[in-house]
């Protein structure tokens, strides 16, 4: 990290006064928030990372004769073989420090730029990009579920284990299947965490790194407030169909986020992930 420091702040573009900020919440990068947005750094914390680092580039590079309700960074310059990327960023907070300030108002006016922004998203045509079926999906959640394993041992209950199990081995895989398979072009990790709220009100969407085609309700996952959620669909295109399917994988979600938490030993966030479990029980 010292390294990635030096780097950052022997940048051009960076100035002494610049505050850099270590952002740790990535799964896949180590991001460096420079002057609050202005400029944003990202370090692969593996070498399979620079793949995608070169797919966020090719999408961002699609994206940019696109007009968009939501604000979007661009990348500036990417260093040889990926080692690390520059990208003009998005002014603001993390959406996720901030969403429990805002009113439902607010967040019903947040919910509507997305649900455009994603009505935009969503039929664009992009070749080359991949298509993740349903069956792939459920392989990840079958994944994550075995990684946490020992967790949901340790700290769940019994009778809280067996309805975990009950929810990953049948109902999830059965109503997914039930529901069937509508794959669109996707942000495809679209959530508070990737979200900045800027001072004027609008909102920006970063991370293009899991853009391709997968199902219509991938995008909506993320945005688990009622309001929110509510006035995004709205905006899209309301269809029930599209409802259940959210509702079910939503009810999923804290599996995917366990290991992510295992492997960074955060205890608080272990903690607080699987409270959110507890509730979808």
């Amino acid at each position: 990290m010292e390294r990635d420091l030096h780097i950052v702040r022997s940048l051009p573009e960076v100035r002494p006064s610049d505050t850099v900020v270590l952002t740790e919440s990535g799964w896949t990068s180590r991001v460096y928030v420079v002057d609050n947005g202005r400029l944003v750094v990202k370090f692969p914390r593996a070498s399979q990372v620079r793949v995608e680092y070169q797919h966020e580039e090719e999408i961002f590079c699609l994206l940019k004769t696109t007009r968009f309700e939501v604000d979007l960074p661009r990348i500036r310059y990417v260093h040889d073989d990926y080692n690390f990327i520059v990208l003009d960023g998005i002014e603001g907070n993390d959406f996720s420090t901030v969403a429990a300030e805002l009113t439902q108002a607010e967040l019903r006016g947040i919910g509507k730029s997305i649900g455009e922004f994603l009505k935009v998203l969503h039929a664009l045509d992009v070749p080359n990009t991949q298509h993740t079926t349903i069956e792939e999906e459920l392989d990840e959640y079958q994944e994550k579920y075995r990684l946490g394993l020992p967790a949901y041992q340790e700290r769940l209950t019994f009778g809280e284990q067996a309805r975990l199990r009950w929810l990953m081995e049948e109902r999830l895989p059965a109503r997914v299947h039930e529901l069937g398979s509508d794959l669109v072009f996707s942000h495809g990790d679209l959530g508070y965490w990737n979200v900045i709220l800027e001072s004027d009100g609008r909102i920006g969407v970063v991370d293009f790194g899991d853009a391709g085609y997968w199902d219509r309700s991938k995008d909506f996952l993320g945005l688990e407030d009622a309001e929110l959620l509510d006035a995004a669909l709205r905006v899209y295109g309301d269809d029930p169909t599209l409802r259940d399917k959210i509702e079910i994988r939503q009810r999923a979600l804290p599996v995917i986020d366990l290991p992510f938490y295992i492997g960074k030993h955060d205890d608080e966030g272990l903690a607080s992930t699987l409270a959110r479990l507890r509730e979808r029980l």
